[in-house]
């Protein structure tokens, strides 16, 4: 009889365990698991991001070397036209020789100035995809934000963690996101974007430590 109390007591006991994990660990390691995976989703994201800010400084480099070389152009024009003068006492017919050459001139500014056209419209079309990467992410925070609101009360505390945590990494991509909106066509304002990119970074590594560390709480037991 006592032996088979003991197995009833022992097995009794295993499956209070095994029934703990279920409804309180388990949850919590399937949410840092997926806490995991969205940060990863988001660093992508992020990858993404400064490959289009660097587009965006190759694409203002090309402006404005196409808007000098306009202005360049434009000088030669008058240049041309004050040597034509000069040549008036020669056998050139100044009136034919500016006749011939302006219209080649004028085709290669005109290039140019749509060139810095083109420029314009590639800004636009860059920055509404920065503001749709943006709105992404905020979108992935947020729902991370609820699934991680329905795990056991029992962790509570450090789901408020993780809460304000996702809370910070919202806050700083709608700064970015403002940045972006008030970001004048020439782009001089990369530099504050860069470094709130660098803070957000900063804002993920230390998402990965307390992730960390309450792993580590988890590995030693309730």
């Amino acid at each position: 009889m006592g032996e088979d109390i003991s197995a009833f007591v022992a097995r009794a006991v295993s499956e209070g365990i095994d029934h703990f994990y279920k409804k309180r660990i388990r949850p919590i390691e399937l949410a840092v698991t997926e806490v995991q995976e969205k940060i990863k989703e988001i660093e992508l994201a992020l990858e993404s991001l400064n490959e289009k800010i660097k587009a965006l400084t190759a694409i203002e480099e090309t402006a404005i070397y196409s808007a000098v070389k306009a202005v360049s152009e434009s000088k030669l024009t008058r240049a041309i036209e004050n040597i034509v003068k000069e040549m008036e006492t020669t056998t050139m017919d100044p009136e034919e020789f500016v006749k011939r050459i302006r219209p080649v001139i004028e085709r290669r500014v005109s290039e140019a100035l749509k060139s810095i056209e083109k420029f314009q419209t590639d800004i636009q079309n860059t920055l509404t995809e920065l503001q749709k990467t943006i709105n992404e992410f905020v979108e992935r925070v947020e729902t991370v934000q609820r699934e991680l609101g329905e795990v056991s009360t029992g962790y509570r505390e450090a789901l408020e963690q993780y809460s304000k945590s996702f809370a910070e990494i919202v806050d700083l991509l709608k700064g970015i996101q403002t940045a972006l909106t008030n970001m004048s066509k020439s782009v001089k304002r990369l530099g504050e974007i860069e470094a709130r990119i660098s803070d957000f970074e900063k804002t993920l590594e230390d998402h990965e430590r307390k992730i960390a560390e309450f792993e580590e709480r988890l590995s030693m037991g309730p």
